[in-house]
């Protein structure tokens, strides 16, 4: 396996221009992340399963895609990556009403057909706004400095605090109307006291919703999984460390990280019955529920970034599955759509977010069952994000996977995007596409290399996280600046095992005029050691005027951190990206700080650097 991690490094220097000693400091910095942490998220990973806390604890979401438990409306809203406007949706997949979206809306609390109820934070406080449908404006009704879970549920705002010492939960109603509010502590959470509360996919919990509907609320303790219904605490028969996906009556859906990376049990518990069933072996994720319908993707390891994800509805009624639709990746609108992200249903249809085909825009569709049970597809022309560099061309990609022939369990997986550049542009189109395609190919074809042979002793941990390496590259800008260059920016993430993978970036830049791509130091008009300067004083000054008293630098001195930039800094890994009037020098991550600190970057306007764009 090491063999081909530095055949990949190896490409990676091909490919993104690095020199010899750069190699070896990409390789070394790889190894430091492998080595010196144990634990973090990773993209497309599940590994909850090997947190060192109960997985059971409380993990307050409050940003769902929906109300799961609606109350009397007649419309839906259309929240999440939804731009500067509000849409409402009927059961029909058409939209009735449109507002703007308030400038301060971070999180939803639930709404109705006249209310919207949302938090942002302010000055380290919750502040809970209301938002009239019908004018758009928005007024601030509560602020408190505590909140662990938040719910709007028939004209009140309902708020948990929690102390995770003691484990104690108080719950306070507020009115909507005066902005007063009340200790409901003892209505449930009091009993609850002791146990963390679960709640479902949309992270939002009242007392009040569930004595309505006559819910179970589901609590945990020490790994165990407890149901209560206003009556008392009982346990249920649950496997242990289960998550709480959706919940309806007497109804939820759980799901179990499996020991294979792909396989995730996803049940359902009958609380009547005390008694759970599988419903899926290879659960992707819980997209949206209304009532008895809770809708899921099934994981799949069929073409790696190229993803169409099969859509199904379990009936809570019934304990049945049923094919819906299906929802396809876009090349080009990776990092700025998920199909799945923000899906919500609302009685007969499922309104989600993707590309429109060939305009660029991000928008909402709506998949709408008719009498025969089928859903139908339809645009619902509530359009989001433009993404404006598709003017400029489109987004291609590949992929390609590595089976270890001695398992068959995935070992690896690549999925490469490049832009290409439309030639009305440029007469040198097809000289500046054959670079980006190049680079593209040179990325996959690590998975090529014959001389690699898995050691089957490493089959044990194959089709494990720990056993599936990732390279991914995204496009996530293309624009021109200066009238005759062309930039594409680009994301990359690689995982090679260990805590938590590698972020990283690649900054292009292109002269239209004749097609070649350029360097900082092709433009700069001075030495490579002039160059170093410039940065290490920029990179000082940064430290120096950081807003705060917790700059991310390994160096505090800012003397000490000038000369780190200038005489031993890793000048290869500076990533350069193009803006109309400055330069952003980025550092990654271990470069100057931890890995927590992301990139670190300075501005460098034109004005500053003798650039030569002739």
């Amino acid at each position: 396996m090491k063999k081909k991690l530095f055949a990949l490094i190896a490409v990676l220097l091909v490919a993104f221009s690095l020199s010899a000693c750069e190699l070896v400091e990409l390789a070394s910095m790889i190894g430091k992340d492998t080595e010196e942490t144990d634990s973090s998220d990773r993209d497309r990973k599940k590994r909850d399963k090997d947190d060192k806390t109960d997985s059971t604890d409380p993990q307050p979401d409050n940003n769902g895609p929906g109300d799961s438990q609606p109350v009397d409306k007649e419309l839906c809203l259309l929240f999440g990556n939804t731009g500067e406007k509000l849409y409402f949706a009927d059961s029909d997949g058409e939209i009735i009403s449109v507002i703007d979206k308030p400038l301060n809306m971070d999180r939803l609390a639930g709404y109705d057909d006249d209310v919207i109820v949302y938090m942002t934070y302010e000055d380290a406080n919750y502040a809970f706004y209301k938002c009239d449908t019908a004018s758009g404006a928005a007024d601030r009704i509560y602020t408190t400095s505590e909140c662990y879970y938040f719910d709007y549920y028939k004209g009140h705002l309902y708020y948990t605090t929690f102390d995770y010492n003691s484990k104690m939960y108080h719950e306070y109603e507020v009115d909507t109307v005066t902005g007063t509010a009340t200790d409901i502590t003892g209505k449930y959470v009091a009993t609850l006291n002791g146990y963390y509360i679960l709640t479902d996919y949309t992270g939002r919990f009242s007392s009040a919703r569930l004595t309505d509907n006559s819910q179970i609320c589901y609590a945990s303790k020490d790994g165990n999984i407890y149901s209560y219904d206003g009556n008392g605490l009982s346990l249920i028969n649950a496997p242990a460390n289960a998550t709480l996906l959706y919940a309806y009556g007497n109804k939820a859906l759980f799901m179990v990280y499996g020991e294979k990376q792909h396989a995730t049990d996803m049940f359902v518990y009958d609380a009547a019955m005390d008694a759970y069933m599988i419903v899926t072996e290879s659960l992707g994720s819980l997209t949206a529920a209304f009532e008895n319908n809770a809708y899921y993707a099934e994981s799949t390891l069929d073409n790696y970034g190229h993803e169409t994800f099969e859509v199904k509805r379990f009936d809570l009624k019934t304990d049945s599955s049923y094919d819906c639709f299906e929802v396809t990746k876009q090349p080009g609108f990776t990092n700025y759509v998920n199909p799945l992200a923000n899906m919500v249903a609302f009685k007969d249809a499922v309104f989600y977010q993707n590309a429109y085909e060939a305009d660029g825009e991000i928008g909402w569709y709506a998949a709408v069952k008719n009498t025969s049970n089928d859903y139908v597809i339809k645009n619902i022309d509530a359009e989001t994000t433009k993404v404006t560099y598709m003017d400029l061309g489109l987004v291609n990609s590949m992929s390609r996977e590595v089976y270890c022939p001695n398992c068959g369990e995935r070992t690896e997986a690549y999925y490469v995007e490049y832009f290409v550049l439309d030639d009305k542009w440029s007469a040198n189109a097809d000289k500046i596409n054959s670079i980006l395609k190049a680079n593209a190919d040179a990325v996959v074809s690590v998975a090529d290399d014959d001389n690699y042979a898995p050691d089957p002793a490493e089959c044990d941990i194959h089709g494990t996280y720990m056993g599936e390496y990732t390279t991914d590259y995204t496009v996530v800008s293309a624009g021109i600046i200066k009238d005759d260059y062309l930039t594409v920016d680009m994301d990359g993430y690689q995982y090679y095992g260990g805590a938590h993978g590698m972020p990283s970036t690649r900054h292009y830049l292109f002269d239209l005029r004749t097609g070649e791509e350029k360097q900082i130091l092709d433009l700069f008009n001075g030495t490579e050691d002039d160059y170093r300067r410039l940065v290490a004083e920029k990179v000082k000054d940064s430290l120096i005027n950081w807003p705060d008293d917790y700059p991310p630098f390994f160096i505090t001195d800012p003397d000490e951190l000038y000369e780190y930039v200038y005489k031993e800094s890793f000048i290869g890994s500076w990533g350069v990206e193009w803006h109309d009037d400055h330069l952003l020098i980025e550092f990654p991550p271990y470069e100057l700080g931890p890995f927590a600190a992301g990139f670190i970057t300075v501005e460098v306007p034109y004005s500053e650097i003798d650039l030569n764009w002739n």
